[in-house]
């Protein structure tokens, strides 16, 4: 069995080169691709990232989710790339202790902030058919 129990990925990128175009021409020169990678991970896969990231698009990690073999998600709604766990610490905790523990069940839901409230949206399959 392998020695890494769990990969926690926070707004990974596709690849380096991706997250400076979208253009596949330098694909040769890219030593940063996850995508190529992620399919060869055989731990559990968790991915946190912002709807709103402007630095890395939240288009990343909903790739890198779709390839991973067993993902668990947390689509932190209207937050960036440096504030998903602004206001979210206990929920955060409580699923990153879930997942350490094993706990693969049920998706993280997505999670809408509005000035400090949390509310609970839909899990990640529906949240793919609104985007």
């Amino acid at each position: 069995t392998s020695l890494i129990k769990g990969v926690v990925l926070h707004s990974p990128f596709l690849s380096g080169m991706r997250v400076i175009t979208s253009s596949r021409a330098l694909a040769c020169l890219d030593i940063f691709d996850n995508l190529s990678r992620i399919e060869g991970v055989e731990a559990p896969v968790y991915i946190i990232h912002g709807t709103e990231d402007e630095d890395v698009p939240f288009e990343h990690g909903l790739e890198l989710s779709k390839r991973a073999g067993r993902c668990r998600k947390w689509w932190v709604e209207g937050r960036g790339h440096n504030d998903c766990l602004l206001d979210n610490d206990e929920e955060f905790e409580r699923s990153l202790a879930d997942f350490y523990q094993g706990g693969m069940g049920e998706p993280v839901k997505k999670t809408t902030m509005v000035r400090g409230a949390t509310t609970e949206g839909s899990d990640d399959e529906e949240y793919r058919n609104e985007i």
